[in-house]
């Protein structure tokens, strides 16, 4: 973390009260930096050291006014796949601070509140990924059939912590020929994942606890 960043959050740390920040205590302090990109970074990068808060009458008003549109804007802006440091002066310059359809600084505060809600912050530059056809992707899959079927059963045993897990799983992957293949079972492996998030909900939800599997999303 550079100097200025080390500032920044020293001054965060110093604003907090019991751990906690109001989003416009934030706010007002990121705009008085002579790099509000900079200082933005920073809030994102470190956002677990503090709560911040927003009062919940302002929050649920504006919400539902401009929730949609911000997460819009936002998904826009990470999907173009800049470099952090013009991510996050875009950021603060175009949807937050100086954002047309947010008229008053109340508004540009509930930005700054969504933002740091938001599950994709911190922002990282993307680089390409792999990507294959459906048809390659099928051929890999029989291809290493009982490697997937070794996953299958990891996937499901259920260990007491994520570290047997996740060290089990890594040795199937570690026996992959090629990285083509390594991304095709470790695909699987989060299809699998998703399908047991999507069990459990439905087994809290109906109170079944033998709910059978979701299809094969992998």
């Amino acid at each position: 973390m550079s100097g200025k960043k080390e500032g920044f959050a020293e001054k965060l740390l110093s604003l907090s009260n019991n751990g906690e920040i109001d989003a416009g205590v934030i706010y007002e302090q990121i705009k008085g930096e002579q790099n509000p990109g900079q200082a933005l970074q920073c809030l994102l990068e470190n956002r677990d050291a503090v709560k911040v808060i927003l009062e919940e009458e302002t929050l649920r008003r504006l919400e539902a006014g401009s929730g949609n549109m911000i997460g819009g804007m936002l998904d826009t802006l990470v999907k173009r796949r800049l470099d952090e440091t013009v991510f996050y002066a875009e950021l603060w310059e175009k949807v937050i601070e100086g954002n047309p359809m947010l008229e008053t600084q109340q508004e540009q505060v509930y930005a700054l509140y969504r933002i740091i809600q938001d599950w994709r912050m911190p922002y990282f530059k993307m680089p390409d990924g792999l990507q294959m056809s459906d048809e390659v992707f099928q051929s890999y899959k029989e291809r290493t059939h009982d490697k997937l079927n070794r996953i299958h059963f990891l996937m499901n045993y259920g260990f007491s912590q994520r570290t047997e897990l996740a060290s089990l799983l890594n040795r199937v992957l570690d026996s992959s020929e090629t990285e083509e293949e390594k991304a095709v079972l470790l695909a699987v492996a989060l299809g699998k994942a998703e399908e047991n998030v999507v069990r459990l909900l439905v087994r809290k939800m109906t109170g079944n606890s033998t709910a059978p599997a979701t299809g094969d999303k992998s």
